[in-house]
């Protein structure tokens, strides 16, 4: 995938706006369905890649989640009745000879996912499991079973040991993994390291739940922001998505002193002449985020947010240029309040 990184007044080739990740994205139509008739919503889209003769360490290629999602059905309700889904999902691997429209390679992420038992299953008998999984990466001269590419959004994954444990004794982590990007001698526009998400991550344990008895397990961790001249720990390039993020402070802190913000970031949106229904600026996902109140707090004081959400999507008339729908990821996100502020 090609990213330009550059300023805020820039755009993308083709007179895109330069938002998350700079690509090119076609909804795909709302009254399309996905297979077995669930609506195509929520990434449900067509992520045109640009090729690139880049490669990550080791031979990776670099692409990004080229997939098809279906989404899994639940009986159980957000606050407002909205449809508690978040990623409980059914993700097929399309086989590598098949082609996403535009003929694009279908690759998703390219991993071994072992779905981990549990007693808790979504409507179909799909199991509800939240990245209850195991993640191994193929080696690099591997390739995935069918013969599928190695992309992964190339980045090594370890999985940090958890007292908790799912049946059959794997690690019940849920995103409670160190991420760890391995480098690549590409550039963004403007001498930018290209590598996706260069952050470490550290979760929090915790046992509380969330309001109305959900679980509350998800991003209970500690994203540190990098400025744009320095770089991770261990020497890794720094780009976090090659967004401008300022962290929030907190009087919570996390081990070694850093600060403790999950997503309790304020993110500078790069403006935009189009507009989402409720004036709402159409940028980097463009949503509304509103922290709901929760009194449970994370193991040794950390605050407890993570995506524990109501997500409403808001309805728009704007097109992209060349009459793409613009309708992904145009939703109001309102995050559950912690009785200790940033």
């Amino acid at each position: 995938m090609e990213e330009r990184i550059v300023g805020t007044t820039s755009t993308c080739e083709g007179g895109y706006e330069l938002v998350l990740q700079c690509l090119e994205e076609r909804i795909v139509e709302t009254t399309i369905t996905c297979e077995g008739g669930y609506e195509l919503v929520l990434q449900c889209l067509e992520e045109r890649i640009v090729e690139t003769t880049s490669t990550c360490d080791g031979g990776y290629e670099l692409v990004l989640q080229c997939l098809e999602e279906r989404i899994v059905e639940t009986t159980s309700t957000c606050e407002g009745g909205y449809e508690l889904v978040l990623q409980c999902l059914e993700e097929r691997i399309v086989e590598i000879t098949s082609t996403c429209e535009g003929r694009y390679e279908l690759v998703l992420q390219c991993l071994e996912e072992r779905i981990v038992e549990t007693t808790s299953t979504c409507e179909g008998g799909y199991e509800f499991v939240l990245q209850c999984l195991e993640e191994r990466i193929v080696e690099t001269t591997s390739t995935c079973e069918g013969g599928y590419e190695l992309v992964l959004q190339c980045f090594e994954e370890r999985i940090v040991e958890t007292t908790s444990t799912c049946e059959g004794g794997y690690e019940l982590v849920l995103q409670c993994l160190e991420e760890r990007i391995v480098e690549t001698t590409s550039t963004c526009d403007g001498g930018y390291e290209l590598v996706l998400q260069c952050l470490e991550e550290r979760i929090v344990e915790t046992t509380s739940t969330c309001e109305g008895g959900y679980e509350l397990v998800l991003q209970c961790l500690e994203e540190r922001i990098v400025e744009i001249t320095s770089t991770c720990e261990g020497r890794y390039e720094l780009v976090l998505q090659c967004l401008e993020g300022r962290i929030v402070e907190t009087t919570s802190t996390c081990e070694g002193g850093y600060e403790l913000v999950l997503q309790c970031l304020e993110e500078r949106i790069v403006e935009t002449t189009s507009t989402c229904e409720g004036g709402y600026e159409l940028v980097l996902q463009c949503l509304e985020e509103r922290i709901v109140e929760t009194t449970s707090t994370c193991e040794i004081g950390y605050e407890l947010v993570l995506q524990c959400l109501e997500e409403r999507i808001v309805e728009t008339t704007s097109t992209c240029e060349i009459g793409y729908e613009l309708v992904l990821q145009c939703l109001e996100e309102r995050i559950v309040e912690i009785t200790s502020t940033c």
